[in-house]
């Protein structure tokens, strides 16, 4: 197995764990826009693993949603451009 495979499957893997936390963070955001009594805090329990205990506001967590955001989609289009390439390789080794 090649390494470009073995990068391709890391990042296959990676990839809809990537999502996951972006949507959680998404919802954490989300749930901060909210007005209410009792301050901000963090919704779920993927964000209270991303997210530190100190400085939170609702710019903080709008930071850490749009920086998962650009990490899924920058991922995302890595490993379509490595299968592409992984296809083109292995279809010009096979005509050799």
């Amino acid at each position: 197995m090649r390494k470009v495979d073995l990068f391709i499957l890391l990042l296959l893997g990676a990839t809809p764990l990537l999502i996951v936390a972006n949507i959680a963070l998404a919802q954490n955001y989300s749930a901060s826009l909210i007005e209410n009594t009792e301050g901000i805090g963090i919704s779920n329990s993927i964000a209270s693993l991303l997210i530190a205990e100190d400085g939170w506001s609702v710019d903080s967590f709008r930071q850490a949603c749009h920086s998962s955001a650009i990490l899924v989609i920058v991922t995302s289009l890595l490993t379509l451009i490595l299968i592409i390439f992984r296809f083109i390789t292995s279809n010009n080794s096979d005509k050799k």
